[in-house]
């Protein structure tokens, strides 16, 4: 189990991962709240949360499909202590709002541009985003214990005669990899300005189920599993390489949070050097394919490092190893493209039809707003909120079924973030839906000294929102309200049409608004 030591346990662990629906991103999170059942995790990105693909596309048979998520790595995100968050981080004023909603006891900024990306995105992405995250933390109510940024043992060019060491001189080969010991170099200063606990993981070649085919690995066996028999062509195959398994690189991650030490950088790899070559013809025999496939090198550019391995001492000082050895890995990216990426490009060919978990609704009429509809955004609601609306007082609309359902819990999820909310209970059915109920709702929000600024949320179905949407209009000429709509009927009517009312003598739905 990886323990997080220096965090007061009287306060949850509460971890913030920037690149969290990224390949090494989701590994950490499922780690982390396995691995240690107090944790909670928010994964923050540019896109709306999507649980069951990753951002890049997997191929299987010539046909690309988004690529799915190892069903282990899903199931962690069904855990009520795990949230997601879509935070732009150059967005100053939503990441403040977000650290301070959160107060992350620890955060992990993975997010970055990619290899083979332009270098003024490089440049924008990898050193832009890292010192705005840092200046973040450091205006933030609560400072994090520990901060981990993820780098790359590419910082350090080619290896000679030995594996690298953290304090060998770095001399970068490529536009990512020194965008990347740039980060690090400002990344520095700032935590030494504003005495931040920052430290690295130079992170050497990760493998595993779900990397994007711009990696050898991941593009080998989907080539491989397609053609099935004769010649595999590739590129020269002379350079080695640190190949280290995801899950491992999590568990390394997972352990720096809580015994690393600030100011250090630490390799993050397997320590073993392998030729290209020999990870080729790996995959080959795991597949079962030695006798069908003949790997067929091409004349090409050579690697601008030839050789690349990493020592890691440093962090095995601290009780760490890797637990996965190549096979493993490469097994269970053979297994992944098989069975998981297989079946998602069966389904897209299919022409059966398949309820979306999820789907987000652009809807515009004088003014746009998101619709988002998908298992579990209750568990979220907490840090969606303090991310939109930020430090106001919040006031729980729900009835006594829906509160004792899902209300108390989603008003312990505010507290505990730190922010002030009144539940209101109204009785069930529409007499609830009355001037009464009604005169109820406003009293208890004067009571608690609700303001104009604050916010009410109605959590329910078409009773609670007609008449928190007519309260909400009403209530001092009008105040911020989100609805959370916990039927079915609400979703397609009263949580997002033009009307609230409530019901009179005369008539139902007699007084209202739009």
């Amino acid at each position: 189990m990886v323990s997080l030591p220096h965090v007061d346990r009287l306060t949850p662990v509460r971890v913030l991962i920037s690149g969290g629906q990224g390949f090494v991103g989701r590994h950490l999170a499922a780690t982390l709240l396995q691995d240690d059942q107090q944790a909670t995790v928010l994964a923050v990105g540019r896109s709306h949360r999507c649980d069951d693909t990753f951002p890049h596309p997997a191929s299987s048979g010539g046909r690309q499909v988004p690529a799915p998520v190892p069903a282990w790595l899903v199931a962690a995100t069904r855990s009520p202590r795990y949230h997601y968050a879509a935070v732009d981080l150059r967005d100053r004023a939503a990441l403040d709002a977000t650290l301070a909603a959160f107060q992350p006891t620890a955060v992990v900024h993975l997010a970055a541009a990619l290899r083979d990306e332009p270098l003024a995105r490089l440049v924008e992405t990898n050193i832009g985003l890292t010192l705005g995250l840092l200046e973040a933390l450091a205006r933030a109510p609560r400072r994090p214990d520990r901060v981990v940024l993820g780098s790359t043992g590419g910082v350090y060019g080619p290896c000679t005669a030995r594996a690298l060491r953290e304090d060998d001189p770095c001399d970068p080969a490529d536009p990512y990899s020194a965008s990347k010991l740039a980060s690090e170099i400002t990344a520095r200063v700032c935590a030494q300005l504003n005495r931040l606990p920052v430290l690295w993981a130079r992170i050497f070649n990760p493998v595993g189920a779900g990397q994007d085919e711009r990696h050898v690995t991941s593009s080998v066996a989907a080539r491989l599993l397609a053609q099935d028999h004769g010649a595999l062509e590739t590129g020269p195959l002379d350079a080695t390489r640190d190949y280290v398994d995801a899950r491992d690189v999590a568990s390394a991650i997972a352990l720096l949070l809580g015994v690393g030490t600030p100011g250090l950088a630490y390799n993050v790899g397997s320590g073993r050097e392998v030729t290209t070559a020999s990870v080729v013809a790996a995959l080959v025999r795991l597949a079962g394919l030695a006798d069908r496939v003949t790997v067929v090198e091409r004349p090409g550019r050579s690697a601008g490092v030839p050789r690349h391995v990493a020592d890691i001492s440093r962090l095995a000082a601290l009780g760490w190893a890797p637990q996965f050895s190549l096979d493993e890995s490469l097994a269970q990216v053979l297994d992944y493209y098989r069975c998981d990426v297989a079946a998602a490009a069966a389904n897209s060919a299919g022409d059966r039809r398949r309820a979306p978990e999820r789907i987000a609704v652009r809807v515009a009429v004088n003014s746009a707003y998101d619709v988002e509809v998908r298992p579990g955004l209750a568990e979220d609601l907490a840090v969606r909120l303090g991310t939109r609306f930020g430090d106001r007082q919040y006031a729980l609309l729900a009835d006594e079924r829906v509160f004792q359902l899902h209300g108390e819990r989603a008003c312990h999820a505010l507290e505990q973030a730190g922010l002030r909310v009144a539940p209101i209970v109204v009785a069930e059915g529409e007499q609830s839906k009355s001037a009464a109920g009604f005169q109820q709702v406003v009293e208890a929000m004067h009571g608690v000294g609700f303001r104009r600024r604050d916010v009410l949320v109605n959590m329910g179905g078409g009773m609670i929102t007609d008449l928190g949407g007519y309260v909400a209009a009403s209530y001092l000429r009008g105040v911020p309200y989100v609805n959370v709509p916990t039927t079915l009927l609400a979703q397609h009517d009263s949580a997002i049409g033009g009307k609230v009312a409530i019901n009179t003598p005369f008539a139902k739905n007699f007084l209202g608004a739009f």
